[in-house]
């Protein structure tokens, strides 16, 4: 059998996906546990389990390969395991963490593998891509005016090289309100990303400089979140190459790059910022974040108390269980410790809410997948599972903007024009 590049890519990802569990399994004591004991990591695993995640780990790799899957679907499936099944089994393995933690991301990709096979299509009437864009852009401009009267429009620009960040969060936390937080998120997450991707397509180069600048003034004065910050180059990266297979590949294969050069600068020369960002925050931090969950509210769920149900359930704390979870745990209460939709389900209806938010997961991916959007839009699935992994599904479908996403895609982005942009 003569071998395809989709296929050279599809068995590569598999490789990468492969290197990146191992690599964070052999450098988990000496770089995780030995300097980050103090938030929570441990090394109290059993050989049994560390076998235990190779057996699933092998397995939803083979199954991936053996479905004929989509292309968009195989890279979707590929960044869930990047994203929720390999830290899983990491602390599984080394801190053994709660199998129902495991279960709940095991059940999250077969699921969202699954469903792929089904088929659906809601009709609606399209609006023009030009049209879209002036309506974007009038959006745009609309939601700036209560991010500039909440925060200003006060410019540090040392927070482009990573600095001052948390002072800056302070001072924007301290006057931040509902309308500037949904504008903030609405904007950086969905709109921005969308307009700067159409600028890219039809190489309108003012469409493109405007909304890099929209994200970067935006981040510099509302709290400097990273996931905003990166969220540009993720967007960015993704837009390149031809095949979802390539896109996907190439991301994981700078992923390992990303990996290799940050724990050889860590451990020898003893800077940690590119592994700490990479493997600490935006791989390990969230299952660890699950852990705490699981442990604080099992048999001990807040129904949305804090939330939507706050006028007809009784909430036992007097601030949001993010910063309950910060002072438990991370013995800082002013630190906002929230959880991704599996720790946030556990915790407001137990095993019950995990599962109801991962199938709603479920079906807001496969309905994204199936929209037959530009391939320069893959950055945006990016997004969504970043978002779910470190936020609740409810706070994902309004804060999160995936509302006026799925919006955005039934009335303007579905079904394109392959000769507008890259084959799939």
């Amino acid at each position: 059998m003569q071998l395809t590049s989709n296929m050279v890519y599809k068995y590569g990802t598999a490789i990468l996906l492969t290197l990146i569990f191992l690599f964070i399994l052999a450098v988990y004591k000496e770089f995780i546990f030995l300097r980050y004991e103090y938030m929570g990591f441990r090394l109290v695993g059993a050989p049994v389990n560390v076998y235990l995640s190779l057996v699933v780990f092998v397995f939803l790799i083979v199954v991936m390969l053996l479905l004929p899957l989509k292309p968009i679907v195989f890279a979707t499936s590929s960044i869930i395991k990047f994203m929720f099944l390999i830290p899983a089994l990491v602390l599984f393995s080394k801190m053994d963490a709660d199998i129902r933690i495991l279960i709940s991301v095991v059940v999250f990709d077969l699921g969202f593998l699954f469903l792929s096979f089904y088929r659906t299509n809601v009709k609606t009437i399209k609006i023009s891509t030009k049209q879209g864009i002036v309506i974007l852009l009038i959006l745009l401009l609309i939601l700036l005016i209560p991010i500039i009267r909440t925060f200003g429009t006060s410019l540090d620009y040392n927070l482009l090289f990573m600095e001052n960040i948390y002072e800056s969060r302070m001072k924007a936390r301290a006057v931040d309100n509902i309308l500037s937080g949904y504008s903030v998120f609405w904007l950086c997450k969905v709109i921005i990303p969308v307009l700067l991707i159409y600028g890219l397509i039809r190489k309108n180069v003012a469409l493109v400089a405007i909304n890099i600048v929209a994200l970067l003034f935006i981040f510099m004065i509302s709290g400097a979140h990273k996931s905003l910050f990166f969220s540009l180059f993720v967007i960015l990266f993704f837009y390149l190459f031809k095949s979802y297979y390539k896109k996907v590949f190439m991301f994981l294969a700078a992923v390992v790059l990303l990996m290799i050069t940050g724990l050889y600068l860590f451990f020898y020369s003893e800077h940690t910022f590119i592994a700490d960002m990479l493997i600490r925050r935006t791989i390990l931090d969230p299952p660890l974040m699950d852990i705490f969950y699981f442990d604080f509210f099992d048999n001990n769920h807040m129904y949305l108390s804090h939330s939507i149900f706050k006028d007809f359930v009784d909430n036992p704390y007097d601030i949001q269980p993010s910063y309950v979870i910060g002072g438990a745990y991370l013995k800082n209460p002013a630190n906002n410790a929230g959880s991704g939709i599996i720790g946030d389900g556990f915790m407001n209806y137990g095993s019950i809410g995990v599962l109801a938010s991962l199938l709603i997961a479920v079906i807001i991916l496969n309905y994204v997948t199936k929209a037959k959007m530009n391939p320069g839009f893959f950055g945006l699935i990016f997004i969504v599972l970043y978002g779910f992994s470190a936020t609740g599904i409810l706070t994902n479908l309004m804060n999160g903007g995936i509302i006026i996403l799925i919006f955005l895609i039934q009335f303007m982005m579905k079904n394109y024009k392959k000769s507008s942009c890259c084959d799939v």
